[in-house]
């Protein structure tokens, strides 16, 4: 009885050490975007359309975030983040659909593994005053006809994203795996992103390459390479952005 007594009592101060140790943190979080609108010509032969929209200036989202101290410096991390379509409540595709990832975090930066937004997304937002709004964004909206209907490519299944600081640069990877038995760089994507920052100015440069695109109007496979280009002034609440962007189809 004293055995198994002193070992409890060692194995609940162990548990006790662990969780002091081991200091982890959620965060549920969100945030719901509606509002009411008026669409001439919203159908063919027939008039304007009052209606109620989900997601005019930002994508109504939900999710859950969250780390644990690993100790040394070393935090494991994970987020699950989906979108709601807050017209009607339903959901918006896949449950997790905007992010869906585990990783870790450090002094050398930090890695995650699964689903998230590029590198080249989480770059261009801070250069973007719409703030990646679905219908006025300049970094994600998509033309009507050519190559810039398809738009900026925001996030990777299969994807491994490093994020990292060295100085006055910022800089992010993403490589998407092809995951295909055979030819499986025919369908991997690669986003690459930095930005440079001295007192009040900004820099920013991306690159992206997507393979393996399938164009709606043949079917047929392709692939897409995007750059972005940004500069930023910032004077308190004064900010004054200038940016462009250039998508092409490469056959």
């Amino acid at each position: 009885m004293k055995n198994t007594a002193r070992t409890l009592a060692t194995l609940a101060a162990l548990t006790a050490a662990a969780t002091a140790h081991a200091q982890s943190n959620v965060t549920v979080y969100g945030l719901l975007d509606a509002g009411i609108d008026n669409a001439s010509n919203a159908t063919p032969g027939k008039g304007s359309m009052t209606r109620v929209t989900s997601g005019g200036m930002n994508t109504s989202r939900w999710g859950f975030r969250g780390n644990e101290d690993l100790g040394n410096g070393l935090k494991a991390v994970f987020n699950l983040e989906g979108g709601i379509l807050l017209d009607t409540g339903a959901s918006d595709g896949v449950l997790f659909k905007r992010q869906a990832n585990v990783g870790l975090e450090g002094n050398f930066g930090r890695v995650v593994v699964g689903r998230s937004f590029t590198s080249v997304f989480d770059f261009v937002l801070p250069f973007d005053p719409m703030g990646y709004s679905p219908f006025y964004s300049w970094g994600t909206s998509a033309g009507a006809t050519g190559p810039s209907k398809y738009g900026m490519t925001a996030a990777f299944d299969n994807l491994v994203k490093y994020t990292g600081t060295a100085g006055a640069f910022k800089f992010g990877a993403t490589y998407g795996f092809g995951e295909q038995a055979s030819g499986a760089a025919d369908a991997a994507k690669v986003a690459l992103a930095s930005t440079f920052k001295a007192g009040p100015f900004a820099l920013l440069a991306t690159y992206e390459k997507v393979n393996g695109v399938t164009l709606p109007a043949t079917g047929a496979r392709d692939k897409t390479t995007a750059y972005h280009l940004g500069a930023m002034y910032t004077s308190g609440p004064l900010k004054i952005q200038a940016a462009m962007r250039d998508y092409k189809l490469v056959a």
